[in-house]
């Protein structure tokens, strides 16, 4: 297995713990000196606001933890990826969020069709192209699409869910 496809997995992992409750990382972290280490990466962990940032050998990566109220906890957050809160909502019956990720689409793609049957949640990749995925989902109470978008060299995850 890759270095990139391993670290990847890590940080999914820590997202998808720590998206939720950023400040619990008992058993995620240890403490070295003064500030806490990454058990998946060895990288180094420090909190600011409502974000999580790691700086390790392969760079920085900054976890958000402002996640809309009501978001479904079992449908994982690529690692990194930023909300657009400007463009997100959630009502009773539906659910839309919209991120941006740095990383690339086919890495992002690889992230959602690895890990949402993980989490419960049934895939049918729908017709895509080159630079745009479509991904049909369904959960125990929540159902909808997932879009994967490759805007210069910006991917954009748009999660649409409805009861």
């Amino acid at each position: 297995m890759s270095r990139g496809l391993i670290l990847t997995a890590c940080l999914s992992i820590i997202a998808s713990l720590l998206i939720y409750n950023h400040r619990d990382v008992v058993g995620l972290t240890r403490q070295v000196s003064n500030s806490f280490v990454s058990l998946a990466t060895g990288g180094r962990v420090n909190f600011s606001g409502d974000n999580l940032l790691i700086a390790g050998h392969q760079g920085l990566t900054n976890i958000s933890s402002q996640i809309p109220d009501g978001f479904p906890s079992n449908l994982p957050i690529f690692p990194g990826a930023k909300l657009d809160l400007g463009v997100s909502e959630i009502t009773e019956d539906n659910i839309s969020a919209n991120f941006t990720s740095t990383a690339p689409l086919k890495d992002v793609r690889f992230f959602y069709l690895h890990w949402l049957p993980r989490r419960g949640w049934q895939i049918k990749e729908l017709p895509s192209s080159k630079h745009h995925f479509n991904l049909l989902i369904k959960g125990r109470v929540w159902q909808g699409n997932i879009w994967l978008t490759d805007n210069n060299q910006m991917t954009q995850i748009a999660i649409d869910l409805y009861r």
